[in-house]
């Protein structure tokens, strides 16, 4: 009975081993694989790469050939006078932007500019600001403000000849 278990141990060992060796014949053989596909792998992304870098060359080509005639067709058709100079100041930061104290009352903001909320601005206060921000803009790239428009000619020409027949008198 004992040989017949140290058999049977043996046949187990023996096809344990058998098995074994076959699964890491099996496991090179897959890792043999994997490294060839690994290899493919790169080689196909560093053709893709080149694909990509090859596409976005044509495209910039494109956009810049484009550009150039959508600039020789708007340079014919430009009515408006541009400005010859170019600005010579950036506008990052506060450093350089127009002050904003007339939409202040003692460091507070103004409630006559604020909505019920008291966060944002009403239309009031919205004209302000852009007037604000179009003030520093003409100041920045130093282009002269347009004269300011009266609120109201009435005042100014209180005998135009309209309204109620011409001022003359008919007998």
């Amino acid at each position: 009975m004992l040989e017949d278990t140290r058999n049977q141990i043996k046949l187990m060992v023996s096809s344990n081993n058998n098995e074994i060796d076959f699964k890491s014949k099996r496991l090179e053989e897959k890792n043999e694989e994997i490294t060839q596909l690994t290899s493919s792998l790169n080689i196909v992304k560093k053709k893709l790469d080149e694909a990509q870098d090859e596409i976005l060359q044509l495209k910039s080509n494109i956009s810049a050939s484009l550009d150039e005639a959508t600039t020789r067709s708007i340079q014919k058709e430009l009515v408006r006078e541009v400005p010859p100079a170019k600005p010579k100041l950036l506008f990052v930061g506060t450093s350089n932007i127009q002050d904003h104290t007339n939409m202040l009352v003692n460091g507070n903001p103004n409630d006559n500019l604020l909505c019920e909320d008291k966060i944002h601005l009403n239309d009031k206060g919205i004209s302000i600001l852009a007037s604000n921000i179009k003030r520093a803009i003409h100041t920045g790239l130093h282009i002269p403000l347009p004269p300011a428009r009266p609120r109201s000619r009435s005042r100014q020409r209180p005998n135009r000849g309209r309204g109620r027949g011409r001022g003359r008198d008919y007998d």
